[in-house]
């Protein structure tokens, strides 16, 4: 027996599979929202030094384009190392605030998904700021003659 597969198929049931983890009912079990309030306290463990990291990969990406006197790609880092800082600080408060502890594990990691689809955002917008630099020591290539 051969199972027929496509990739709108594998792609429309990754979908689903994702919604379903995403947005429990009222009928799922306790294991599964366990399981969901583990991965939780493993992100609100892990987060801050996350977002540490990434707001200072802005912050020398900024400086890098001052001192290259590359007034664009220093606005562009400044602006996803802001965007960087509001998603993860949302998530902070999402994970570690009082009246968010009352609220259900689905609706804390949907909001866990849209600040990481916010930092994936903003980190991709850094690695596009960071290609527009000029070569040179800045880029990590050696400009020889």
């Amino acid at each position: 027996m051969r199972i027929r597969t496509t990739p709108l198929r594998a792609l429309r049931v990754a979908f689903v599979a994702l919604w379903i983890d995403l947005s429990p009912s009222a009928l799922a079990s306790e294991a599964h929202r366990d399981a969901l309030r583990r991965q939780l306290r493993l992100l609100s463990a892990t987060w801050p030094f996350a977002l540490v990291t990434t707001i200072v990969a802005s912050s020398l990406l900024a400086w890098t384009a001052s001192t290259l006197h590359a007034t664009g790609v220093m606005i562009a880092a400044i602006v996803a190392g802001l965007v960087l800082a509001i998603s993860g600080m949302l998530l902070i408060a999402t994970l570690r605030h009082t009246t968010s502890r009352r609220w259900q594990p689905h609706v804390k990691i949907r909001l866990a998904t849209l600040s990481a689809a916010l930092g994936g955002a903003s980190v991709l917008a850094l690695l596009f700021a960071t290609s527009l630099l000029p070569p040179g020591p800045a880029r990590g290539w050696r400009i020889t003659s």
